[in-house]
């Protein structure tokens, strides 16, 4: 079976490692630990496993800290050991390597003055055998380091049987569950409450940390690093004096057994990096009290004498503050699990609490912990300005805040900057779904705008190449286009109404193309659904029969959109843009919506164009097809239109021959545009005309045709300039036009 088959071994490790992974390190390092062992000794089908980490200090003692599967009657001689000794697990340590051992004997444990006493009996898991086991004599033990930032923190080590050995596979996979399990070591306190006292009381705004303190029993001890003993003062072993006395009197390792296990680790390699650093280290953890239960205390300690450069000799103090971290547990947990990241500075900006969400945010506890925040990579990425933020608050005592968006992600985080008395506190607040709905509304907004300008300006368009200005106007503009072309549908054949941002050769193209075949307009016709294209490229493979169309017209992205109104298909507006672009969901949905909008303009416009033509065809068939030919007088009239819109109505002109070569020249006009309009111009114009049969003076004639207007029926408003030319005598008698034709219905 392939080892990339969910089934096989190597589907099975790898999902072994994603388990591994997914451990919250907020349980401790006993329980990543805990968690690795058991994986590594069922996937190499070993009797068990423990895990060591090593202490500071010239003792260099090793502490099993966890293990599975294995009885007390084997881990009892591995409890303790001697760092450098030839145990697998102190030289995997020593030596930073793997090390197999095919028969492993009991390692010599450390020389204690006292015998240390023996932790608590583990409790059987349910349906363990709680009868006495024993290891088969020679069992192997395969060893790895846990590697760390400075080197090994400790070792993870397999039991086998005498005749197992692991195979290569096998040790791969033991390595890389060390290297996981190494780097999810937290190494600082995973418990909520193990805040410092000290930070905690300066958030609030009651008495300093000093005065808080005032009364907290202090005691002091003297630890030789040379041989591991530990001597404590007569006020310690009084304050402590539920605890067993060995581990106040006697090695360190004595002192050490009594440690929380989910302290241990973190405790032992913050001490050994005090020392090793500046000679100084403070902890705060939890010690076991004779019946088993727990306190807290804190250990100040400083390296008091050296010997040739290397510290011999540590003096400390002891804190008792179990109480108040019982008053304050409450406090902590909230900071350490609420929403919100919260990390902790002091006066020189170094990180010295990070809550759970921070942690998630930024990097491990342990490897903030102590850092500058400006060190902190993703910090750096964050702001410019954060640290000339941060000092500023600080300097004022007012907080601070702004708002940036998370490198690497698509979220947003308001950074709320808090003075405290001894630093700067930092809240990291997910902003991200204020920001969406801000966001919506300003898109709403803007929407709303968009749509109002359109339909302004699609209510002022009466012809249907009104109607693709006013579109042109409102539309490409907000979206950044530069080009737009409207078809109308007819038949099966798609005609040119106008295009904007277009050179005349792809204007030229577009007419009369049909409508029919594999084209992106085709599409939208046939679905009445719009398509969007974000490059030529993607136009051209979809559709190749556009390649031409995108040469001519030059345009790099395209949002085909039909237009529908009373539930037929008009034809397809394109939004076109000078380069590739890719459109946002509520842009494209904008756009489907202004193409309904543009759809019932066009509606419009092409019913009005469709009345427009019918009334200027059968005003030109009321108006005289030619003027007469008269002996005495030479005639010409020209119709020309006032303006856009106002070229179809009731205007009229005629000339009428009259006896003795006289002639009637008449032009008038019924007030309105449209065909009933130019249905009465026509009915005037006749009766203008039997009027003059009766040759009348153009007083009379005016004053019986003001007689006919009224007797229409209807709100009429015309008006007419009737006159009588005598080329014999050269006298031109007219009416005045305002004098009798302006009358409405009686």
């Amino acid at each position: 079976m392939s080892g990339s088959d969910g089934g096989g071994p190597g589907g099975v490790r790898a999902e072994r490692l994603r388990l591994l992974a997914a451990v919250d390190t907020a349980q401790g390092d006993v329980a990543v630990l805990t968690v690795a062992l058991q994986h590594a000794a069922a996937d190499l089908g070993a009797l068990g496993a423990m895990a060591h980490v090593r202490a500071g200090g010239a003792s260099r003692i090793m502490y099993l800290v966890a293990s599975t599967g294995l009885p007390r009657s084997f881990t009892r001689f591995w409890e303790n050991i001697q760092g450098d000794g030839s145990s697998p697990p102190a030289r995997a340590v020593r030596e930073d390597r793997q090390v197999w051992v095919p028969e492993v004997v009991a390692p010599e444990p450390p020389v204690h003055h006292h015998p240390p006493p023996a932790p608590p009996e583990p409790r059987p898991e349910p349906g363990a055998d709680t009868e006495p086991f024993r290891v088969p004599a020679g069992a192997g033990v395969m060893t790895m380091p846990l590697s760390g930032t400075g080197g090994p923190l400790g070792a993870l080590s397999v039991v086998t049987r005498p005749d197992r050995r692991p195979d290569e596979a096998e040790v791969a996979f033991l390595a890389e569950v060390a290297r996981l399990t190494g780097e999810r070591l937290r190494l600082v306190s995973p418990a909520p409450e193990n805040l410092s006292p000290d930070l905690l009381l300066a958030l609030q705004t009651g008495p300093g940390p000093r005065e808080a303190l005032k009364g907290v029993p202090v005691a002091s001890f003297e630890w030789d690093l040379r041989t591991g003993e530990l001597a404590a003062s007569d006020s310690m072993r009084d304050m402590l004096d539920d605890m067993d006395p060995d581990a106040l009197e006697g090695r360190i390792e004595a002192w050490v057994a009594t440690i929380h296990p989910d302290d241990l680790p973190w405790v032992l390699t913050e001490v050994d990096r005090g020392i090793r650093a500046d000679g100084a280290y403070e902890v705060e953890h939890r010690v076991r009290r004779r019946d088993g239960s727990y306190r807290w205390v804190r250990i100040r300690g400083r390296v008091a004498d050296y010997e040739d450069g290397r510290p011999v000799r540590v003096v400390g103090t002891t804190t008792d503050t179990d109480e108040t971290h019982a008053a304050l547990e409450p406090v902590g947990r909230a900071l350490r699990h609420m929403s919100d990241g919260f990390l902790s500075l002091d006066r020189d900006w170094r990180v010295g609490f990070v809550n759970l969400t921070a942690e998630r945010l930024l990097e491990s506890a342990q490897a903030l912990t102590g850092r500058s925040l400006w060190d902190i990579p993703v910090m750096r990425r964050l702001d410019d300005g954060l640290e000339q933020r941060c000092r500023r608050a600080a300097a004022e005592g007012d907080p601070a805040g702004f708002d940036v968006r998370w490198p690497g992600t698509d979220r947003w985080y308001h950074l709320r900057l808090v003075p405290v008395p001894d630093g700067l506190t930092v809240y990291i607040i997910d902003i991200t779904e204020r920001r969406l709905r801000e966001a919506a509304q300003k898109a709403a907004a803007e929407r709303d705008a968009v749509i109002g300008d359109v339909t302004r300006a699609l209510a002022e368009a009466v012809t249907a190449r009104q109607v693709v200005r006013a579109v042109a106007g409102s539309v490409l503009p907000p979206f950044g286009a530069t080009g737009l072309v409207v078809l109308t549908l007819d038949a099966d054949r798609l005609h040119l109404v106008d295009a904007v941002g277009y050179p005349p050769a792809f204007r030229e193209r577009l007419h009369g193309s049909p409508a029919l075949g594999d084209t992106p307009v085709d599409e939208v016709l046939r679905t009445r659904a719009p398509r969007f294209v974000e490059s030529p490229e993607a136009l051209v493979e979809r559709y190749p029969r556009m390649a031409e169309y995108t040469e001519l017209g030059g345009k790099k992205a395209w949002a085909y959109l039909p237009l529908v109104a009373s539930g037929d298909s008009l034809g397809a507006a394109v939004v076109s843009f000078d380069r590739p672009r890719r459109l946002t969901e509520d842009e494209r949905a904008l756009l489907a919506a202004l193409s309904g909008l543009i759809a019932q303009a066009l509606e419009r416009a092409s019913l009005y164009d469709e009345a427009s033509t019918r009334a200027r065809e059968l005003q030109r068939g009321l108006l005289p097809r030619a003027l007469p030919s008269l002996p005495a007088v030479t005639t010409a009239a020209r119709y020309l239109p006032a303006g856009q819109g106002t070229e179809v109505g009731g205007d009229w002109y005629d000339v009428i021959p009259l006896s003795a070569d006289r002639v009637a020249l008449v032009i008038g006009d019924v007030m309105g545009h449209g065909m009933s309009e130019a249905a009465t111009m026509g009915r005037l114009r006749t009766a203008v005309r039997a009027l003059s049969d009766l040759e009348l003076p153009p007083d009379e004639i005016l004053a019986h045709l003001n007689d006919i207007v009224a007797d229409l029926g209807e709100d009429y408003f015309a008006t007419c300039l009737y006159g009588v030319y005598d080329p014999v005598t050269r006298d031109f008698s007219y009416a005045r036009p305002l004098l009798h034709i302006c009358r409405s219905r009686r």
